[in-house]
């Protein structure tokens, strides 16, 4: 192992030596490079990864198809079972992954080589969980057509949470503004480089790149964890039952804190997680932000 380890940096040295100027592709692929510049037919694809989603799925295609069109949605179905992938747009592009055992670290090579692909031929790739709803103050396609080739982060990042006590489950067929109240703050990690029109190489989890990324104003992103308790209850619940392989077991929190958990400590855990997002100060949504979703 660590004869292979010293042959991979020597290769990345040597890659930044003969290619000062670009920067360093993580995932390189086994193929003749290709001097002639791709003719892109496309301007923005957007793609997820899903994995028994439900309802939240079937959200999240309505709102990405009005943006750039069905036809250029991608999703990932990462061995979910469940009917909502069927039920999703014949135009929107679903790629069945069989797994038995899941890895993030997989994962976020699997999405690295998926947005190679589609950059071929996109001019930009937009990459977010099913939970994640990019918005932009203005037109957001104009934008990108003025934009500078790079990869970029959200400038705000805001969580709708839901109060059990006195807000009814959420209706997939009325507008997250008519039904929630509280908006905080998301912590930092969640300002994910998702848009790009350049090769980006996630790690595990997809909230950093090994590449450089930029801010870009005007882009806010809603985040859809919290904003309905039974639906978080679910995802917990998913958690606490998911196959991972022993690598991921092993170095990700994101999953070892709900593994072998009951039920009842499953809920508690969802209750704490609403408390401690409900206390936060809440975050005043603009007129132009409450319009676009």
């Amino acid at each position: 192992m660590k004869s292979f380890n010293l042959r991979q940096n020597i290769k990345q040295i040597v890659y930044r030596a003969l290619n000062p100027f670009r920067s360093f592709d993580w995932i390189t692929l086994n193929c003749a490079r290709h001097s002639a510049a791709f003719i892109k037919e496309g301007n923005l694809a957007v793609f997820t990864q899903t994995n028994n989603e439900g309802e939240l799925l079937l959200y999240w295609e309505a709102y990405y198809g009005k943006l750039v069109g069905y036809e250029n949605l991608f999703v990932i179905n990462n061995g979910g079972n469940d009917d909502s992938c069927s039920r999703l747009n014949p135009k929107t592009l679903v790629v069945n992954i069989q797994n038995n055992t899941f890895d993030m670290y997989q994962a976020a090579q699997a999405q690295g080589y998926f947005q190679r692909f589609l950059l071929q031929h996109y001019k930009w790739v937009l990459k977010v969980d099913v939970d994640e709803f990019m918005v932009f103050e203005g037109d957001f396609l104009e934008k990108l057509d003025q934009l500078s080739s790079g990869i970029y982060i959200p400038e705000r990042t805001v969580a709708v949470v839901h109060d059990k006590n006195t807000e009814a489950a959420f209706n997939y067929e009325r507008s997250i503004f008519q039904q929630r109240a509280h908006f905080v703050e998301e912590k930092p990690s969640m300002k994910k480089p998702s848009l790009a029109s350049e090769p980006a190489t996630w790690t595990p989890g997809n909230h950093c790149v090994y590449e450089k990324f930029t801010v870009l104003p005007g882009l806010w992103m809603l985040h859809l964890r919290y904003f309905d308790f039974e639906r978080l209850l679910a995802m917990l619940e998913r958690r606490a039952i998911l196959k991972v392989t022993a690598t991921y077991d092993a170095t990700t929190r994101g999953v070892s804190a709900y593994r072998g958990k009951d039920a009842p400590a499953i809920y508690n855990i969802a209750e704490t997680q609403l408390s401690d997002m409900l206390i936060k100060e809440r975050v005043v949504i603009p007129d132009w932000f409450a319009t676009k979703i």
